[in-house]
Formats: C-alpha cells, structure tokens, sequence
C-alpha cells in the first residue's frame, strides 16, 4: 500500500491532457502518477519529459529505451518501474523472446553487440550515479554516436528519479504490470510483487 495516497478520481480532472493519452496506452491511470498530482507542476513537467524521454523513438528507438529503462529500474531495485518498464517495454515494441531473455543479456543471441554495451552501461550506471566507467563508454563509442550514449545517460537518469519517488513512496503496483511480470518471469531475479 502506498504511503501517500494517490488523489482521488474527482480531483484529476485539471489532468485530462496528462491523464487521457497514459490511460489509452497503458489501460489504466499509474497511481504513480496520481500521487504525484498532488505537486501539479512536477506531474506536467515530469509528463513532458517522460513523453521526451520514453515515447519518442530519438536516435536509439523506443524498444532499447524501454530495454535500458528496465535494467536500470532492476538494477537500482525499484519494483514498481521494474515491472511497468517490462510491460511498457512490450507494449512499445520489445519482442517477447527479448522480454523473456533481458536478463540473460549477456549471453544471449537475442542480443547485439551493441544493445550488450547499451545494457551493461544501464545496469552499472542505475546502482550509483558515478558507477559507469571509462570502459564502459569505451565499449558504448564501438557502436553508438555521442548524442546516442546522451540519449541513453537520460534515461537511466530519467528513471534514477522515478525510482527513487515509486520506492520511497512504496507506490502500489496496478494489476496489468504486476502479472505482466510475474508471467515473464521477472520474479526470478529478485523482484516480488508484495515488495512492489
């Protein structure tokens, strides 16, 4: 249960613009968002950017963004953006094998050499703000242009605050990302929904 409650349905209307578009793509209103209506200004602003930032292909396309936006969420150990970046991930575009193998990113052919880069920079780089190394970027520059590696620095950034607001908050997880994740496997790699 969330430590703050999100704001009642009657209390959104001044939202419509914001909430109309999240609710036709996802199905359902994000109680992170709901609770984060109650400082206005930080749910429009931080409304643009997430559109900026994870619904615009950019350089890098949506599919790796979600890709990236969910290994850094694991990684910093955030439930609730764990499971939504896994069900958004699919919903933009991430195949299923890739949903199923992220994981094992590493090692499997699913993979690139160059989503492995990606992956590998946004799982050390969500644990602390300083834990990419120079070869980590050494290894991004093989396949990815400046603006490219920015691109991806703003979405593990991106999601650093979206973590850090669902955890502290302990945001209740919606029921379409909770089994969408239980049912790709994610539970497997530390996440439960009770921690959600």
């Amino acid at each position: 249960m969330s430590r703050i409650e999100p704001l009642p349905e009657e209390e959104l209307a001044d939202f419509a613009e914001f909430f109309e578009p999240v609710e036709k793509a996802l199905g359902f209103k994000p109680t992170a968002n709901m609770i984060m209506a109650r400082c206005p200004d930080v749910l429009r602003h931080v409304g643009r950017l997430a559109i900026v930032v994870m619904c615009e292909d950019g350089s890098i396309g949506l599919p790796l963004k979600w890709m990236i936006a969910h290994l850094a969420s694991l990684s910093a150990g955030c439930r609730y953006c764990s499971a939504h970046t896994l069900s958004n991930g699919h919903d933009f575009g991430v195949p299923m094998d890739k949903v199923q193998a992220i994981w094992d990113y590493e090692r499997s052919d699913l993979f690139s050499d160059a989503e492995r880069a990606a992956l590998a920079f946004a799982q050390v780089a969500s644990m602390t703000p300083s834990g990419a190394t120079d070869a980590h970027f050494e290894e991004l520059h093989k396949y990815w242009s400046d603006d490219q590696i920015v691109e991806m620095v703003t979405v593990v950034s991106f999601f650093g605050f979206m973590n850090r607001f669902n955890d502290n908050l302990q945001v209740t997880l919606e029921d379409k990302p909770q089994a969408f994740a239980l049912a790709n496997g994610l539970d497997k790699h530390g996440w439960s929904p009770a921690d959600a």
